[in-house]
């Protein structure tokens, strides 16, 4: 019982843990210097992964 027990709580933060998964952060380069952006998955997940496959793919590399 207690084996099962430790199991079942163990289970249960670890999927806790997987569930508040970090929201993705971009580094945004400019000639004044960095900007980190952190993308709200959670609130948009669609605009955050369309804008993510932008960014993968090079699309506003050396953009002015």
């Amino acid at each position: 019982m207690l084996k099962q027990l430790v199991l079942a709580t163990g289970a249960l933060l670890l999927s806790s843990s997987l569930l508040a998964a970090e929201n993705p952060k971009v580094l945004l380069t400019t000639s004044l210097g960095e900007v980190e952006v952190e993308l709200a998955a959670d609130k948009a997940p669609v605009s955050t992964q369309n804008f993510l496959q932008y960014v993968d793919s090079g699309f506003y590399n050396g953009t002015q």
